[in-house]
């Protein structure tokens, strides 16, 4: 009988993992900043661009060996940073005219479109077991942003959150198809794309002004020095190497983590049923990576099975 091979947690899923802790920790640093939603979004794009082509520039020879960019790979994750910094701007305004609760609802309904598409467009397969543990991350994330969610939405927060996910999922699925290009040089481009089209955005509702008190730059700083540079340099470096199921569900853990860190640092209460969805959340998240685990294991215990017994000699 052979043995289920468990590997220990790769490097890309923990680097991505980590991001999604730090992203949690936005809100509560963009609580401190007293500025317009649009002007937060697209300092912290100028930052996180600003910090990422330092970073490229300083490791140019290393990113020559991570992959030399071709046109198509160019346009790809130029692309997925513009779904990045579009997806942004939509999103702050539907916190405004919905709430944040409604809001996350809707534009982590992008990671439902992700998990859709990834059979087409990825070729990963679909399990029962899978998609009752996305099931279980779903209602979880109901249960965490449900209690915020207000009667009567705006129509038109509605249609902005919904424009959200859709970026969200375009992040995701563009991100993945341009695996080719590594290092910092990834980042830059993916930031350099959500600054054209956070610009393009804001110039159309009126003008693309940036201004941050300057009580308010060290928070600025830090939002898009570190969240945003050093947060999106770790996480558009995993994403390619993470299948897209995968960080469809764990994406989760970003919003459950950004409600616990605003109950620490924001003294938010928490509702037992958000209790009880961040606890659906975990569990449905360990329970899909474990899935993909046990998935794993089998397939290689028994692609060894089958060497060796092709290793055999044949009895005539």
């Amino acid at each position: 009988m052979s043995a289920i091979i468990i590997q220990p947690m790769d490097k890309e899923l923990l680097k991505y993992l980590a991001s999604l802790l730090l992203f949690g920790t936005n809100g509560v640093i963009a609580s401190k900043i007293a500025a317009d939603s649009s002007h937060i979004v697209l300092g912290r794009i100028i930052l996180g661009l600003a910090f990422m082509a330092a970073v490229a520039f300083a490791t140019r020879n290393t990113n020559r060996q991570a992959g030399e960019a071709g046109a198509k790979g160019i346009v790809l994750l130029a692309l997925s940073g513009a779904s990045l910094g579009g997806g942004w701007l939509f999103l702050f305004e539907a916190f405004e005219r919905v709430g944040v609760g409604l809001s996350m609802l809707i534009y982590y309904c992008g990671s439902v479109l992700v998990m859709a598409l990834s059979p087409l467009l990825f070729g990963e397969k679909i399990t029962a077991r899978k998609a009752a543990c996305f099931a279980a991350v779903l209602a979880g994330a109901a249960l965490v942003n449900g209690s915020s969610v207000a009667s009567g939405a705006d129509p038109l927060g509605v249609g902005f959150a919904c424009i959200a996910a859709l970026s969200y999922a375009g992040l995701i699925v563009l991100g993945k198809m341009s695996a080719g290009i590594g290092g910092a040089k990834r980042g830059a481009i993916q930031m350099a794309g959500a600054l054209a089209a956070a610009t393009v955005i804001m110039a159309v509702k009126g003008g693309p002004g940036l201004s941050i008190p300057a009580q308010s730059m060290g928070w600025m700083l830090l939002l898009g020095l570190v969240n945003t540079g050093i947060g999106c340099l770790v996480y558009f470096s995993a994403i390619p190497r993470i299948d897209a199921q995968k960080v469809a569900v764990l994406g989760y853990l970003e919003p459950l983590s950004s409600v616990a860190f605003s109950a620490v640092f924001l003294h938010e209460a928490l509702s037992p049923a958000q209790l009880a969805g961040g606890a659906l959340i975990i569990a449905g998240a360990v329970a899909f990576e474990m899935a993909g685990r046990k998935l794993t294991g089998l397939s290689k215990a028994t692609k060894t099975k089958q060497k060796r017994e092709h290793a055999r000699p044949s009895v005539s």
